[in-house]
């Protein structure tokens, strides 16, 4: 396929009734710059060549063609060729020119470009605007064009997007289809530098850093060097504050950023900044994982989070979880990492979509979740915290780590009349059961109750029908199978969490 734009100053010369066209009548026509028009002019020149016809260009005239009769019928054929485009291609196409190219599109000019009905154009349009909004970008369609409202940094992360997406489809692709729009091409124009370099520099950085990415971020995190170089030597610079540029050096000293710089500098890109790579690097922190979390947790220290949140945590907690002092210690450095980790999140510019287990945990762990809210709303007060769904995912695992850690088997006595050969067998299935322990076992009910009116228990099991006002009894037969073996290891979790929910768990109500 042609490049569209030289096909629609072809086919706008042809059918001019004027002698000559300017460059501004032919941009007017396409609704497009005098810049476009002359970019464009030596390929429409070759266009005519191939096709035994002559672009004549006179000064202070404007342009015309001689002999367009084989030009024509080669524009009716790429017509032809050209409806059988996609619709992906379609979008990956008006995508393209949104954020390769700052001039304002024109539906007109789409009209030419694709050989669209309006109607199909505004549809395509209105995908592509939901497809920006997941960058935060707004598409504009107003009387100047159609143009996107952003800032520098989201529209990186667009152009990313894109170029995964793209390379995604070409994966998915009929290898026999064509390629209408050039795709390919497109693709080529956002990747500067030769991209296994820029994977091997990315290696050598996570070396230098004692980082740890996955193959899929490592290219990931290739694809946005790769678009930083892109607008840079267009001579477009991300704003990086003095705050994120402080916040990014407590984690890799000023000397590292130095040599990372100079390393990029010499084998990726001369116009990179110290910014640039702060701005690069915060990237890799959020989406790569040190090789010594602990390493992580010591290097985050460096950002200090407001004291008076702190303490408003620490007592909101010992209000409500009964748990060992060291547990206590440790779930609170969980919940300053998680919003250590928001205020990274925060300063890159990027917030947290949904969490794919936030719907399990409000139906499975009802009070953690009530802390996790109430500590959120805590942190909120101090910090700009949009990562809902992921920081209360976050803080409740935090939560549930503890808690279990302060879980503790049942203390369980057992009451049976059993002769020799089926206790044997009863006891050795009750050994075998999770989430208790037997304390204390005998075949008289005397004895049981003398025993428990001086030892705490959590459970009886006995295998005669026996009740008790203070504790819960569960009742099984000498002989059971697996039916029964699975109802009694149910009903035994039951009692298990709810005896550990009052034992950790305090002024809760769910």
């Amino acid at each position: 396929m042609y490049n569209q734009i030289q096909l629609a100053i072809i086919k706008v010369l042809i059918r001019s009734p004027l002698s000559y066209m300017t460059a501004q009548n032919i941009a007017d026509n396409l609704h497009v710059s005098r810049r476009t028009v002359f970019n464009n002019l030596k390929g429409v020149q070759q266009i005519c060549f191939e096709n035994e016809a002559n672009l004549i260009s006179i000064k202070s005239k404007g342009y015309r063609i001689e002999n367009p009769s084989k030009l024509i019928i080669f524009l009716k054929n790429q017509n032809h060729e050209y409806i059988n485009a996609n619709h992906q291609e379609y979008k990956l196409y008006i995508l393209y020119l949104l954020i390769s190219d700052e001039t304002p599109l024109h539906i007109s000019e789409l009209e030419s470009i694709m050989y669209l009905s309006r109607p199909t154009i505004y549809k395509l349009l209105d995908e592509c605007s939901k497809w920006f909004e997941d960058y935060k970008i707004e598409l504009v369609l107003s009387r100047k064009g159609i143009y996107l409202q952003t800032g520098e940094k989201r529209l990186r992360a667009a152009i990313k997007g894109w170029i995964n997406e793209t390379k995604h489809y070409y994966v998915s692709k009929d290898k026999d289809q064509t390629d209408y729009f050039k795709l390919k091409s497109c693709l080529k124009e956002f990747i500067i530098c030769d991209f296994q370099t820029v994977v091997q520099a990315i290696d050598w950085i996570c070396e230098l850093n004692k980082i740890h990415l996955s193959r899929f971020e490592l290219t990931n995190m290739a694809v946005l060097l790769e678009v930083i170089i892109y607008r840079i030597e267009q001579n477009h610079y991300a704003v990086i504050s003095d705050r994120l540029f402080h916040i990014v050096s407590n984690f890799y000293t000023e000397t590292k950023i130095s040599c990372m710089l100079d390393y990029l500098k010499e084998r990726i890109c001369e116009k990179l900044t110290a910014r640039e790579v702060v701005y690069f690097m915060a990237s890799v922190l959020i989406n790569a994982d040190l090789e010594d979390r602990n390493l992580l947790s010591e290097k985050i220290q460096n950002i200090e989070l407001n004291q008076t949140m702190i303490n408003e945590c620490e007592s909101y907690l010992k209000q409500h979880l009964n748990i060992q002092d060291a547990d206590f210690e440790a779930l609170i450095e969980d919940i300053q990492y998680i919003v250590k980790n928001e205020v990274l999140l925060q300063i890159k510019g990027e917030t947290g979509k949904g969490n794919k287990h936030y719907n399990s945990i409000l139906k499975n762990y009802h009070s953690a979740v009530i802390i996790a809210k109430e500590l959120y709303l805590i942190i909120s007060k101090y910090y700009s915290t949009e990562s809902y769904e992921k920081m209360i995912c976050k803080i409740v695992f935090s939560i549930l780590s503890a808690t279990q850690k302060n879980k503790q088997n049942l203390k369980v006595a057992f009451y049976h009349d059993c002769d020799f050969f089926e206790f044997k067998y009863v006891l050795l299935c009750l050994q075998s059961f999770p989430f208790i322990s037997l304390v204390y076992i005998t075949d008289s009910q005397t004895k049981l109750e003398d025993y428990l009116q001086k030892n705490h228990s959590d459970l009886i099991i006995s295998t005669v029908e026996y009740q008790s006002n203070d504790l819960p009894v569960l009742v099984i037969s000498k002989v059971f199978g697996g039916v029964e073996t699975a109802e009694n290891i149910k009903e035994i979790n039951k009692i298990y969490q709810a005896v550990n929910f009052k034992n950790i768990i305090k002024n809760i109500e769910i």
